[in-house]
C-alpha cells in the first residue's frame, strides 16, 4: 500500500486564499472586518456610505452587522464594535495526514447510499461495518452501543460543516439540499474540494463529513466552504457562514478550524447562532500547547458551545492535542479513517476529527427528540475521566444510557 505523509496544518503560518477549481466570482480579500453593534435604524445603505466594502452579515434584531472593507477607518467606531485583521488568520486542524489509494474507490460507486440506507448493518460484534478501519476508535468510544440505543441515528437533524468544503458526489443523499450549499471562496454554490493531496488543506472538510455521518448516519449535513486548499481562510467568510449555517436551520455547527487569537467577528456570529439555540463545536488546536485555540478557548462558560481535545485508543492525551481552560471534553482524534476527493483514502490525527466525533454525537442525541440542553449535559455528565485533565473523555454507551434509559 503506497502512502503518504502530509506536514500537518498546524505548521501552517497565516496564509491568503487563492480561487480554485470552480467557477464563479471569489470573495473579495480585504484588509479588516469591523464588527458594529448597531444602535437604531441603520440600513446596509447607511453602513456601505459609512464604511465602504461588503455587508457580510445584517442583523438588525441582533443590533449586529459585519462588514468587510479596506477603506481606513478615521471615524471612532460605535460602543460595543470593533475592527480586526481579516485576511488568512483561520487554519484547518488538519493535524497529520497519511493518504492511500487502497480500498477507497469503493466510495465513489453506487451512490454512497451506506450513510442513510435503512436497515443497513452498521455493526458485525466489534467491527465497524461503514469503515473497519475505524472500528478500535468506536468501540473505544462506546459507539456500539450508542447506536444500537439511538436508533434514529441523528435523522432529521441538520449539521452544518464550515470547513474547506467536501466531496459533495461522496455523500449523496445525506446532504441539505443543493440551493443551500455555500462557497464563500470562490463566490458561487458549489463547495466542492478542489485539488491535490500535495494541498494542505485538501480533503479536510470531507474527511469531517465523513466522520460525522459514521457518527450519526442519518443526519443531514448542510457543506460550507469557508477554507482554501491550503487549509487557510478568512475572518469574515467564516463569520458569514456561521450567520448563514444558523439562518438556514442547523442544529450544530462544527468548527474544525481556528486562530491564535480571538475574533471579535466570529465571537459574535457563534453568539448569533447560540441566540438561535445552535451548538458549536469547536476543536482545541494541534500545537500541544495548554491554550486552546480560538474559537475553542470561548467555550469557557459559553452554555452552547463545546471546545473538543483529542485522545488515542488507550484514552491518553494526543501529544498533539491543545489542552488547558474551557476544554469541554476529549474524542478519538488519531488515525480516524475516512474517504476523500479523487478515490483516496486518509488517516488523519489531530483535533478536528475529534470535534467531528463530538459533533456526530450531539446529532445522535437530537435525532431521539431531546432538546440542546439536554443532550450537551448528558453528554458533558457522562465522560470518563483523564488524568490530570479537568475534561473527561467522551464515553457513548455512558451518554445515550442517559438519554434513552
Amino acid at each position: 500500500m503506497k502512502q503518504r505523509t502530509i506536514l500537518p496544518a498546524a505548521l501552517l503560518l497565516s496564509v491568503t486564499l487563492a480561487a480554485c477549481g470552480q467557477s464563479g466570482s471569489p470573495t473579495a480579500h480585504t484588509s479588516q472586518v469591523l464588527t458594529l453593534t448597531l444602535q437604531g435604524n441603520e440600513t446596509p445603505a447607511d453602513l456601505r456610505a459609512r464604511y465602504g466594502g461588503e455587508i457580510v452579515a445584517f442583523k438588525p434584531q441582533a443590533h449586529l452587522a459585519i462588514v468587510r472593507t479596506d477603506r481606513p477607518q478615521l471615524q471612532t467606531l460605535g460602543l460595543g464594535s470593533s475592527s480586526e485583521t481579516n485576511e488568512g488568520r483561520v487554519r484547518a486542524q488538519a493535524g497529520a495526514v497519511i493518504w492511500t489509494k487502497a480500498g477507497a474507490v469503493i466510495w465513489t460507486k453506487a451512490p454512497a447510499v451506506i450513510w442513510t440506507k435503512a436497515g443497513a448493518v452498521i455493526w458485525t460484534k466489534a467491527t465497524f461495518e461503514m469503515m473497519p478501519e475505524n472500528s478500535g476508535n468506536w468501540v473505544s468510544a462506546g459507539l456500539d452501543a450508542a447506536q444500537t440505543r439511538l436508533t434514529h441515528l441523528g435523522s432529521g437533524v441538520k449539521v452544518a460543516v464550515i470547513d474547506t468544503g467536501a466531496d459533495t458526489a461522496l455523500f449523496a443523499g445525506s446532504l441539505a439540499p443543493q440551493s443551500e450549499w455555500r462557497d464563500w471562496v470562490d463566490g458561487d454554490t458549489l463547495p466542492d474540494e478542489p485539488g491535490t493531496p500535495a494541498d494542505a488543506g485538501f480533503g479536510h472538510g470531507t474527511g469531517i463529513t465523513s466522520t460525522i455521518l459514521q457518527m450519526s448516519p442519518g443526519a443531514t449535513i448542510l457543506p460550507l466552504r469557508v477554507l482554501g486548499t491550503n487549509g487557510g481562510g478568512d475572518v469574515a467568510d467564516v463569520a458569514a457562514a456561521i450567520v448563514y449555517a444558523a439562518d438556514s436551520g442547523s442544529q450544530v455547527i462544527n468548527l474544525s478550524l481556528g486562530t491564535s487569537d480571538p475574533s471579535p467577528a466570529i465571537e459574535a456570529a457563534i453568539q448569533y447562532a447560540e441566540s438561535l439555540n445552535v451548538l458549536v463545536v469547536t476543536s482545541s488546536g494541534n500545537d500541544g500547547a495548554t491554550q486552546l485555540d480560538y474559537p475553542a478557548r470561548g467555550a469557557q462558560g459559553d452554555p452552547q458551545r463545546l471546545a473538543v481535545g483529542s485522545v488515542g485508543l488507550d484514552g491518553t492525551v494526543s501529544a498533539f492535542s491543545n489542552t488547558g481552560a474551557g476544554l469541554s471534553v476529549f474524542a478519538p482524534g488519531e488515525g480516524i479513517y475516512s474517504p476523500a476527493p479523487q478515490d483516496y483514502g486518509v488517516y488523519w490525527s489531530g483535533t478536528s476529527q475529534s470535534a467531528a466525533v463530538v459533533t456526530g454525537a450531539l446529532a445522535l442525541g437530537l435525532g431521539e427528540q431531546h432538546g440542546p440542553a439536554q443532550t450537551r449535559a448528558a453528554l458533558l455528565s457522562s465522560t470518563a475521566s483523564v488524568p490530570g485533565q479537568g475534561a473527561g473523555r467522551l464515553n457513548l454507551a455512558a451518554y445515550s444510557a442517559l438519554l434513552n434509559p
